[in-house]
């Protein structure tokens, strides 16, 4: 297959991965050695718990559940097959790395630091795994990354590429600002798992390079 002209440059995906190495790092060691997120995660917390409305609670809880392993997963699936039966198996490939393999990561990184959930601001999720990083959000860094990568990579003007971009990142401040509004999450969980799955995203994209 004939690399597209819109194909990242494999030196940005070098870049942008260890940038965001590097900040995943930095916020790892803010986090559990240099204590600096001691005040301001809680702090967070309690100010969303202050503001909640039952409208509000609702529409972060549908948020939140919409983005489940489970439903993710499903879609994926989905996706990846009927990105197959129209011939962009590369891209099918990618999504499949992509997101599965973005939860992969995030389990690993949670059961590498063992944060403890938050127990303050009268958390409406109780949950018995770890906090750090954010599984919901890594997924969707991952899922929405990918869309974003894969509209640059189809479409030939400037208009698709903006809107998925700005897409993406709502989606994903939707899903991390969901996790922390229902008590799920610190602020440096959601911050983390944004660094870790655009890091993977960039390892997925860099091995699809010159395929799509």
């Amino acid at each position: 297959m004939q690399r597209s002209s819109d194909a990242v440059p494999r030196g940005r995906l070098v870049a942008v991965f260890l940038v965001c190495v590097s900040v995943f790092a930095a916020l790892a060691a803010a986090v559990f050695a240099l204590h600096w997120f001691d005040r301001i995660d809680p702090a967070a917390l309690l100010f969303l718990s202050a503001h909640r409305t039952p409208a509000l609670t609702h529409l972060m809880a549908g948020i939140s559940w919409a983005h489940e392993t489970v439903n993710l997963l499903v879609l994926v699936a989905l996706a990846a097959g009927w990105l197959w039966r129209r011939g962009k198996r590369p891209w099918a490939g990618a999504l499949v790395l992509a997101v599965p393999g973005a939860m992969l990561l995030n389990l690993l990184l949670k059961n590498t630091f063992a944060r403890v959930r938050p127990g303050i601001g009268d958390p409406l999720v109780h949950l018995h795994t770890f906090s750090f990083p954010s599984g919901h959000t890594t997924a969707a860094t991952a899922l929405y990354g990918w869309l974003c990568l894969f509209t640059w990579a189809q479409a030939r003007t400037a208009g698709p590429r903006a809107a998925a971009a700005v897409f993406a990142v709502l989606m994903v401040g939707m899903v991390g600002l969901s996790r922390m509004y229902l008590g799920a999450h610190f602020p440096s969980d959601v911050s983390a798992s944004v660094a870790a799955a655009t890091a993977w995203l960039a390892m997925v994209r860099g091995a699809l390079h010159n395929r799509a």
